[in-house]
């Protein structure tokens, strides 16, 4: 891990200095805690800071509402001295914190490390990385790594002006995400209302998704009309209680984007390609062919132009309805604590 230190020279205009990590001295962090997390109690608060603090110096900041995430990250960014900066919510804390940390690419030897404490109700990026679902467990394996410094140097994507970690989704999954948040009250909904919310949707379709969007892959120039667009930054995409879905089951941290992109996808390979993302089903033999899930592996970026305004959703979150989005790559922007 790296932190920021003041220049000695107040004359000049110079980039602060980076201190080499001292495996002898306590490591320097901030942690954003969001209250309203679903798997956040006062109690749980408390046994985290008190286990965080026995192995390291910490100052810990509370979230206020939905969007107050960046504004925090930012400050304690430009406060420098940093080893570790960490996220204690759900995944959606976790986005907004990314997002006030100023990526770009090669910038991870200019920030400090990100960590997450799993609090929220599915915890896609810090289950995959190998930390339990439940925060206070979580935070002696975390507690542990900050210590050892423990870290991958990985990649993450961009939608427009918006970094995320793992998942975004273009139509049917934007769609279903702006559903979720319209009928939410506070606790995320269940797996369940997710399912129904899916079949729903597709009911209000006659069962079918046509194509209306246009794939532009840069670099290749290639052009794909599609029904939806599904894209990972790794894998699983997503978790359904304790199975993880895995629909681009290639893609890495350090790795491009994988995308997903049929010309159409009706119920039936809707079930098929989730039975598929789940593991189930037949054994050594694919649901779906690749040339109807028409997935794409480990590129750079891409374009999308749809037809009509269409959901947008990236990390769980719902962003708005677009007709024009562009994804992108952010290389090797952020040492992240394993």
């Amino acid at each position: 891990m790296t932190s920021v230190q003041e220049s000695t020279d107040s004359a000049t205009d110079e980039e602060p200095a980076i201190e080499a990590p001292d495996p002898h001295r306590r490591p320097r962090g901030a942690m954003i805690v969001n209250p309203y997390s679903s798997g956040m109690t006062g109690k749980r608060e408390r046994e985290i800071v008190t286990t965080l603090r026995e192995h390291m110096d910490l100052e810990v900041r509370r979230t206020e509402r939905g969007g107050h995430a960046p504004k925090l990250a930012r400050e304690l960014m430009e406060s420098g001295h940093l080893d570790v900066l960490i996220s204690c919510g759900g995944d959606g804390t976790a986005n907004e914190i990314l997002n006030g940390m100023t990526l770009g690419n090669d910038t991870a030897d200019d920030r400090p490390a990100f960590a997450i404490v799993p609090a929220g109700g599915t915890n896609v990026l810090a289950r995959s990385i190998g930390y339990p679902n439940h925060p206070v467990r979580a935070t002696a394996k975390l507690a542990e790594a900050i210590v050892e410094r423990r870290t991958r140097r990985i990649n993450l994507a961009t939608v427009d002006e918006r970094v995320f970690m793992f998942s975004a989704g273009v139509g049917l999954d934007g769609e279903i995400v702006k559903r979720m948040e319209q009928r939410r009250s506070g606790r995320r909904p269940s797996d369940m209302a997710h399912l129904s919310s899916i079949v729903g949707y597709y009911a209000t379709q006659r069962f079918a998704l046509g194509e209306t969007m246009t794939v532009t892959v840069d670099g290749t120039g290639e052009q794909l009309r599609a029904a939806l667009v599904l894209v990972g930054n790794t894998t699983p995409m997503t978790y359904m209680g304790r199975m993880p879905v895995h629909f681009m089951p290639d893609a890495t941290l350090e790795g491009g984007l994988d995308f997903m992109a049929p010309s159409r996808a009706n119920a039936g390979f809707a079930i098929r390609n989730a039975t598929q993302a789940m593991g189930l089903g037949r054994k050594n033999n694919r649901l779906v062919s690749a040339d109807k899930m028409r997935l794409r592996h480990d590129v750079s970026g891409f374009k999308i132009e749809c037809d009509e305004p269409t959901p947008v959703q990236v990390d769980g979150e719902f962003i708005g309805e677009r007709t024009h989005i562009t994804f992108g790559l952010l290389e090797r922007c952020i040492d992240l604590v394993v």
